[in-house]
């Protein structure tokens, strides 16, 4: 895949409705395209999440927080001031997980 494929897969995958698909597969696949798009896809995506809606901000939150690239934090810091709260609540919790995995 392309980078530009990597980002409108990702944002797809974000915008899917909050539903057991998204938690049991959609999160993975997610996830998988974060490890293979790296911090070129964090960069890109850093660019958007202000724009993003609630859910694909809480998405987006919900997926990282496992890896160990700059641009994932600097995407949870920003989803952690977001004015949608149930994303800044859940990007609070990526960032405090990580914390505790360290």
């Amino acid at each position: 895949m392309t980078p530009s494929q990597h980002m409108q897969r990702m944002i797809g995958l974000l915008s899917l409705s909050d539903s057991d698909y998204w938690y049991d597969v959609a999160s993975i696949e997610a996830t998988e395209l974060i490890e293979a798009g790296g911090e070129q896809l964090l960069d890109e995506l850093l660019l958007q999440v202000e724009a993003m809606s609630s859910s694909q901000q809480e998405h987006l939150a919900y997926i990282l927080g496992e890896f160990d690239m700059a641009g994932e934090l600097a995407i949870l810091e920003v989803i952690k001031k977001s004015q949608h709260t149930e994303a800044a609540y859940r990007a609070r919790e990526s960032l405090y997980s990580r914390k505790a995995l360290k």
